[in-house]
């Protein structure tokens, strides 16, 4: 099972073929693409769907999540057809939604991950920091790149786009709802909380693909060629990020079931 990047910097058409979706763009040969081999699909651009493309991923349970110019995670389309199995994080949201002061615990909970995911990043990259919060953590990883600290920063966040779709992904297939997903159920938003982070293990894939282009400049003098690295360089770190993912998701669902009822 694999994710699949639709970038739109010329046209392209998403069309269905029986069980497989049809990729087609003016001047190239379509690419299929089987429906059965797809987790997830992340859109950006120009990218022009048919009804019955997004209806059958929507069958198939594959969440189609769509990024802004920046690339952030803007909506996602998912199913709302009951999947083979059940998920209890569902419940457990709702239930904390009616928890008194639900969104202080939250930031609590993320505040308190975070820290750890900071010192975890801080010891292996040998970065020391005169304090641990976020801002000045950013400010030291930045002027740890190879080059432009400025652009590091927008890799990252690009990065973190790119894992914000993920998890919106599977918290789809975790049956949550567009509400929870938009964070109008309690005022939370978890795909990008968590994305958050779980982003500060992307910061040596940052520094890696600076010290990339640094030495291959000219394979990518245009935005669509580094985009592309930059997916490539995003997914040699998915295999990492689905262990930490999981250790999460429990620590999540551990999380919203200690809560008082």
């Amino acid at each position: 099972m694999q994710t699949l990047y639709l970038e739109g910097p010329t046209p392209l058409a998403v069309l269905l073929e029986g069980p497989a979706l049809r990729l087609r763009r003016a001047g190239q040969a379509d690419i299929a693409t089987p429906l059965s081999r797809l987790a997830g699909i992340v859109v950006s651009g120009n990218v022009h769907w048919r009804a019955e493309a997004l209806g059958a991923c929507m069958d198939w349970n594959i969440p189609v999540t769509f990024l802004d110019a920046e690339g952030r995670a803007r909506g996602a389309c998912v199913t709302l057809r009951r999947i083979a199995w059940r998920s209890n994080l569902p419940a457990l949201f709702e239930r904390a939604s009616l928890v008194p002061d639900w969104s202080g615990r939250w930031a609590d909970w993320l505040r308190a991950l975070t820290r750890s995911q900071i010192r975890l990043l801080l010891r292996r990259a040998r970065i020391r920091v005169p304090d641990l919060r976020p801002a000045t953590v950013t400010d030291a990883c930045a002027r740890y790149a190879p080059d432009q600290p400025a652009l590091a920063v927008d890799r990252h966040a690009a990065m973190q786009g790119l894992l914000e779709a993920r998890i919106a992904s599977r918290l789809a297939r975790e049956e949550l709802g567009p509400a929870m997903l938009a964070g109008s159920l309690g005022g939370i938003a978890p795909a990008r909380d968590l994305a958050a982070v779980l982003a500060w293990r992307l910061w040596p894939a940052v520094w890696r693909l600076q010290s990339y282009l640094l030495r291959h400049a000219g394979k990518h003098r245009d935005d669509v060629a580094l985009r592309r690295r930059l997916v490539r360089f995003f997914e040699a770190e998915v295999p990492a990020l689905e262990k930490a993912e999981q250790r999460l998701f429990a620590e999540l669902s551990a999380f919203l079931a200690a809560l008082p009822e």
